[in-house]
């Protein structure tokens, strides 16, 4: 009798182990092995932690963007396009009017007939919404030219130090690193908004009149113009040899050559306009005078 009772307390306790759910199994941290995510499942950044971690996290964000290349360059696209069309309407309306005040006072020194012809011209007013459409425009393809460029750049310096990379992977790096610019043309935007006036220096320019250092002219102060060698194009830099570090698969020193040589080539085409201009002006010197 003792015999057959303990056989079915057996068998019930088999039933109940075969059928009955599982209990959670606490963890040393306190936690339920229910609570741990299964293996395999990825838990994918939200978008605005991206926008950020780029600027504070940018070797953690960029190693993550590398890793799931379904995550499109589609935010910081649509930012950089909102701010162009703010820069549109906000700096046309200014240019034009300090455009309208330089050309009265060119008219106040002007005889008196053909002062009256021209301000006949002026009368008939400045289409505003053509200039920022205009502008709007050459903004668009002015931005998307030079984000081509700099991936199309990085791209074959990488593969010809040896890098491991495709142009999708250096587009989108590219235009995530974009954001420390897209912040500068956003203080820059806000400010002309603020104190209605356009800046009167650039690039490194702006940066001798700030501290107070005698300025040069003629070619020398165009050339510093084209310089755009501020905290934020630093920080950009930065955030680009991140990049390419992580993205080509390329040692320190290859990754900050590639970043170098590119900004190098940037600057130095930028440069040749002014170059040229200043080469025929000094063929042609009465040409400059007919300007002024």
């Amino acid at each position: 009798m003792l015999t057959a009772e303990c056989s079915r307390k057996v068998n019930r306790m088999d039933h109940q182990d075969q059928f009955s759910p599982v209990p959670d199994q606490v963890q040393p941290s306190g936690h339920r092995q229910a609570d741990v995510p299964a293996a395999g499942v990825r838990s994918e950044t939200p978008t605005p932690n991206l926008l950020w971690g780029i600027l504070i996290q940018p070797v953690h964000t960029l190693t993550y963007l590398r890793d799931h290349p379904q995550r499109t360059w589609l935010a910081p696209v649509i930012l950089a396009i909102l701010l162009v069309v703010a820069q549109a309407l906000v700096i046309v309306p200014v240019a034009n009017q300090a455009a309208t005040e330089g050309l009265e006072e060119q008219l106040a020194q002007m005889p008196a007939e053909e002062r009256a012809r021209i301000e006949e011209r002026m009368g008939r007013g400045t289409n505003l919404p053509l200039l920022a459409g205009t502008a709007l425009i050459s903004g668009l393809i002015g931005l998307w030219v030079r984000w081509l460029f700099r991936a199309g750049a990085i791209h074959l310096f990488s593969l010809g130090l040896g890098g491991r990379n495709r142009f999708n992977q250096v587009f989108s790096m590219v235009v995530w690193t974009w954001m420390p610019l897209l912040m500068r043309s956003l203080l820059q935007t806000l400010n002309i908004a603020f104190s209605g006036t356009l800046p009167t220096h650039r690039g490194l320019a702006a940066y001798l009149a700030a501290l107070g250092q005698p300025l040069p002219t003629g070619a020398h102060y165009a050339l510093l113009s084209q310089v755009q060698l501020d905290l934020f194009a630093l920080w950009n830099l930065m955030l680009l040899a991140s990049g390419v570090l992580i993205v080509t698969e390329l040692s320190r020193a290859k990754a900050l050559l590639v970043t170098v040589g590119y900004w190098v080539l940037a600057t130095a085409l930028s440069l040749i306009p002014v170059l040229v201009g200043q080469l025929f002006l000094s063929r042609f010197p009465t040409l400059g005078g007919a300007g002024g």
